[in-house]
């Protein structure tokens, strides 16, 4: 998670990356944080979900870009912040990051996901 002092010294951008990446590691957290089927960890805005099978997904900001890079299933995405909308979309397909991350844990792990 994030400290003050860099909630406190953030750019526009940078809080809106920590907010992403902060509320989808609680998501994946509240609904999956005792199941050994996956793990995830928040480190310097890389946000790594880790699944017992070995697999990882990786989350990261790319500051340069002011994007939210996402890396899964040998497939990338670039997700550019919609301020109006307070979501982050991919450019090229128009995938929102929170439902393109449901749908990845979903098919991943079998089941229905709803990241809180």
């Amino acid at each position: 998670m994030y400290t003050w002092t860099a909630l406190l010294e953030a750019t526009p951008f940078a809080l809106a990356v920590m907010v992403a990446t902060s509320c989808l590691l609680v998501g994946i957290q509240v609904v999956y944080g005792a199941t050994p089927a996956l793990e995830a960890e928040l480190a310097s805005d890389i946000l790594t979900i880790e699944f017992a099978d070995g697999t990882r997904y990786v989350l990261n900001s790319h500051r340069a870009a002011r994007q939210i890079w996402l890396s899964a299933e040998r497939s990338a995405w670039h997700f550019d912040y919609v301020p109006a909308a307070k979501t982050w979309v991919a450019a090229k397909s128009g995938d929102e990051l929170w439902s393109t991350l449901t749908r990845l844990l979903s098919t991943k792990l079998g089941i229905g996901v709803t990241l809180a």
